[in-house]
């Protein structure tokens, strides 16, 4: 084949894909917008503080837009019966979320998947540090001592020197945040559930 229809056919080529993508340009510019889902200028205007004060928004919501949280979050979708928690939004399944931020978690010598008994497997270690941090209904703050959904383990949140506390650990609670079935109280440290 000569140079000068290898030519000609790249360049017709070309002309092809051109007049393809000029044509399907209406469809790339013009997604589908979600009429549920907030619009771009709404979700710029809600300031990082104003982002989980919102009623309408389930605990997952939240979870899922506080990124300081992550690692919680990510455990906790892999345990169904929590992750359908923090997502009903019926009357009477609230939750109050003892949630640590991802320096907490990574400042842990042993992570909340691992186990120094080997009886335990992976997926029970989870679930026992996510339920030690997880208290059924919507406390007030601040609360008397409440039962976690781990069995034996209590926690109360009170007033400190510099802001709300939980103990038993004394952890500081750096945000509160609402959510229409709950709220999340993030803190910079873990629940001790280890005599449970």
């Amino acid at each position: 084949m000569s140079l000068t229809r290898l030519f000609l056919l790249a360049s017709l080529l070309l002309l092809g894909t051109t007049a393809t993508q000029r044509s399907l340009s209406p469809m790339v510019d013009q997604p589908t917008k979600d009429p549920s889902f907030p619009s771009d200028d709404i979700l710029l205007q809600m300031g990082h503080s104003q982002i989980g004060q919102n009623e309408g928004m389930s605990l997952a919501d939240v979870l899922t837009v506080e990124r300081r949280a992550s690692l919680w979050w990510d455990y906790a979708r892999d345990v169904m019966s929590v992750n359908a928690r923090l997502i009903n939004m019926g009357q009477g399944k609230e939750s109050t979320l003892l949630v640590p931020l991802d320096s907490a978690i990574m400042r842990l010598p042993m992570k909340p998947h691992q186990s120094n008994n080997p009886d335990l497997s992976f997926q029970t270690n989870i679930e026992r540090f996510l339920s030690a941090h997880l208290i059924p209904g919507r406390i007030s703050l601040p609360s008397s001592r409440l039962p976690t959904l781990l069995p034996g383990i209590e926690v109360e949140v009170v007033q400190g020197t510099e802001g709300w506390m939980v103990v038993p650990g004394n952890i500081t609670v750096v945000d509160v945040r609402e959510a229409a079935n709950g709220m999340v109280l993030l803190m910079d440290g873990v629940v001790d559930y280890s005599s449970a």
